[in-house]
C-alpha cells in the first residue's frame, strides 16, 4: 500500500463514486450516473493511474481527472453504441 490508495464503485442507482483512504469522508461521488464500462489509465504520465475513462452509454464517454478532481465530457457518444 502507497498510502495514496483510491478506487472508482459503480453503485448502479447510486451512481459512480470514488473511494480514497486518505479522505475524509473516505467516498466521494463521481457522477449519478453507473458506467457500462470503465478504464483506469495513467495518462498523465505520473507513474500512478490517476485517471478514469468512463462509458455512460447515452450520456456519452467521459473522462475523471483524479489529481484535478474533474469529470470532463470527451464525446456524445459510446464506443459501444456504434457497429462497425
Amino acid at each position: 500500500m502507497t498510502g495514496q490508495e483510491e478506487f472508482a464503485a459503480d453503485f448502479d442507482s447510486l451512481g459512480l463514486w470514488l473511494y480514497d483512504h486518505n479522505s475524509s469522508p473516505k467516498w466521494a461521488k463521481l457522477s449519478d450516473w453507473s458506467p457500462l464500462f470503465m478504464v483506469r489509465a495513467d495518462l498523465n504520465g505520473v507513474g500512478t493511474d490517476t485517471c478514469l475513462v468512463c462509458n455512460f452509454e447515452t450520456k456519452g464517454l467521459w473522462y475523471y481527472d483524479g489529481q484535478n478532481k474533474t469529470l470532463t465530457k470527451l464525446s456524445s457518444d459510446s464506443p459501444d453504441s456504434h457497429n462497425p
